[in-house]
């Protein structure tokens, strides 16, 4: 069983429980006894191993996934494909090309995966970077909204968000995903420049930019919490 995490909050009105990341989190309002709500949790045992079971079996079957090294000849996710990298010595600056069947790390030296791990992350951001752009020029004029700036982040459990102040944020994971689940995020957040809550207006304003919205939907409840960063990065990233 995983470890067992205890939450309160002013705001709850009753006892929840989830499962997120290697932990087994049970909140509820600040007048609930340790006591009871380390009993709720234990009653639920039946639905956590369930739920365990089909949290795992899902990572199992993930169809993106990293490989364990950064090497040439490895395959690394990019826009719902295992795309084959390759690296190629030339004699300019080092860059990366996105090809549909290929990602090319061009450089000027020796291969070096320390220098080159943190280099094709960074390249990755980058490229998530220009396709938010490119659909935020493509539905902002639509809606009549801009936001105020955008940032990109490893984020464990979001996808992305709205700031108080208009800012998308965005999991550059998603990068890696099929492209219209990258576009819909994008379109799900534009729309809160609309409507802040997940109200009828709200989600009527995401199927009028993007029909078929529901399609990324449940890629998203299928495979999204199986987003993960590569090993050789994991623990950097997460300490950012």
């Amino acid at each position: 069983m995983l470890p067992l995490e205890i939450k309160r909050s002013a705001r709850s009105r009753s006892i929840r429980l989830k499962i997120h990341d290697d932990k087994i989190i049970v909140s509820g309002p600040p007048y609930v006894s340790e006591e009871k709500l380390r009993a709720f949790a234990e009653s639920k045992k039946n639905w956590i191993t369930k739920n365990l079971a089909q949290k795992q079996q899902r990572e199992t079957h993930y169809p993106l996934a990293w490989p364990d090294t950064l090497v040439s000849g490895a395959y690394l996710p990019y826009l719902g494909k295992q795309t084959l990298f390759q690296v190629l010595q030339a004699s300019e600056k080092p860059a990366v090309f996105w090809h549909p069947d290929k990602i090319i790390l061009s450089h000027f030296n020796g291969f070096n995966a320390q220098w080159a791990q943190p280099y094709m992350i960074e390249a990755y951001k980058n490229k998530a970077s220009e396709l938010a752009n490119a659909w935020f020029l493509k539905y902002c004029p639509l809606l009549g909204l801009w936001p105020t700036g955008l940032k990109l982040k490893y984020q464990k459990s979001l996808y992305g968000s709205l700031g108080a102040n208009n800012t998308v944020h965005l999991n550059w994971l998603l990068v890696t995903a099929p492209e219209y689940v990258f576009e819909y995020v994008v379109v799900h957040e534009l729309s809160h420049l609309k409507y802040r809550s997940h109200g009828p207006r709200f989600w009527g304003q995401v199927e009028k930019l993007m029909p078929n919205y529901q399609e990324a939907e449940r890629w998203l409840n299928n495979w999204g919490r199986c987003f993960k960063l590569p090993d050789w990065r994991a623990r950097e990233e997460s300490n950012l």
